[in-house]
């Protein structure tokens, strides 16, 4: 080894030498970068703070306007009957019916209160998302908000945003969210069974004995599917999938692809969801994740099952005893993964959590109720009856 090999090794030290200490250097370059990320947070949570305390303090000071208004004038309404002795039996069990319903609304607007959580996005920005947390006492139902008596009987409903479809004797109907008609036309096909909204089609899909049709929210393009009729039930939208059911005994749900023209990819005889022979399937509904499954077991139970849209696995199961009921039994998706069943049978509304679990039972008592759908916000629910819709105010 020689002075020239020494040296060699003297400069590589150096070199490293000076490799690490421009370690501090990027060190600062980092610290600068999350001192911006801190001050643009920061002002972030500013902004979102402002935002959303004028939006806190502008809702609860409708919602106070609003019952207020509505307490004064059935306080008014007392006084005048007393006064003027109008008050029969009749007039007093509605005063106390509106009356017990004013206090739930009290009553909720007390427990009223904001969640928020927050995720860090890696984009030197933080995203807030905020929701209310007092979804679990909305029944009984408040009083009807807006009611719309129809001319002929209503048969099933569905609803796209703000727009409600109907369907009544031969006529299909579109409503805005005052329930005021914008479109109407003639239905010259096989009645309608059921009716549900495709998000991926921007879609309502309508299904008959034997055919599938899809329509615009116009009323103007009507479309029949390329699917063979099976003597169809009834049905639901996924995201990525359109699930059917027969009418027979021992129901039978096939799956369709909606990027695939409507393809049949899977079908699904009743026992692949632990059906027994001899069970029918009422109803089937989606909040667009997950698939619910209403369907009569042979021991004269209603079952809802919560399914993957891709696999059927069940996630779980809530029973109901149930006696031979004429009406089947519908489910409504409700905000946050909850379910609701409607049993026209004995006028029952039952709440379901996302866990399976029985939150709450009332009757309804307005008439028999045969659908619901909860509005896009998620603060009103309309109930369908024979002849009347009726929106309902959950918070």
């Amino acid at each position: 080894m020689n002075d020239a090999d020494s040296r060699n090794l003297f400069d590589n030290i150096n070199k490293m030498i000076k490799t690490v200490e421009l370690v501090s250097s990027l060190a600062s370059q980092f610290t600068n970068k999350l001192d911006y990320m801190r001050r643009n947070s920061l002002e972030n949570m500013d902004q979102f703070y402002k935002r959303k305390k004028q939006e806190f303090e502008f809702h609860l000071r409708q919602q106070q306007k609003q019952q207020l208004n509505q307490l004064t004038f059935l306080r008014n309404r007392i006084v005048f009957g007393i006064k003027e002795k109008t008050i029969d039996e009749h007039m007093f069990d509605r005063l106390n019916h509106l009356i017990v319903s004013l206090q739930n609304q009290v009553n909720q607007f007390q427990s009223y209160r904001l969640n928020i959580s927050f995720a860090v996005v890696l984009n030197d920005f933080a995203l807030l998302r905020d929701h209310i947390s007092n979804f679990n006492d909305i029944l009984p139902l408040s009083s009807s908000r807006t009611t719309i008596k129809l001319p002929t009987k209503c048969l099933s409903m569905s609803m796209k945003e703000n727009l409600l479809l109907i369907n009544t004797d031969f006529n299909l109907s579109v409503l805005d969210e005052k329930f005021k008609f914008i479109q109407s036309i003639q239905w010259n096909n096989e009645p309608i069974l059921n009716m549900f909204c495709s998000q991926t089609l921007n879609r309502f899909i309508l299904i008959t004995s034997n055919r599938i049709f899809s329509v615009d929210e116009q009323l103007i393009n009507i479309e029949r599917l390329p699917i063979n009729g099976k003597n169809w039930l009834t049905g639901t939208c996924t995201n990525e999938y359109l699930f059917l059911v027969t009418s027979k005994i021992n129901s039978i749900i096939f799956k369709y692809s909606l990027s695939d023209s409507f393809r049949a990819n899977q079908r699904y005889p009743s026992f692949a969801i632990n059906c027994q022979e001899n069970e029918l399937i009422h109803d089937l509904s989606s909040n667009n994740d997950l698939l619910a499954i209403v369907l009569r077991t042979t021991s004269q139970q209603i079952q809802l099952d919560l399914c993957s849209p891709e696999t059927l696995e069940r996630y779980w199961s809530f029973e109901l005893n149930s006696m031979n009921d004429f009406h089947s039994y519908r489910c409504c998706p409700l905000k946050f993964q909850q379910w609701m069943l409607i049993n026209p049978n004995n006028r029952e509304l039952i709440h379901i959590s996302n866990q399976g679990k029985l939150v709450k039972k009332a009757k309804y008592h307005r008439s028999v109720p045969m659908y619901a759908i909860q509005t896009d916000d998620g603060r009103f629910i309309n109930i369908m009856t024979n002849e009347c819709i009726h929106q309902h105010q959950l918070y």
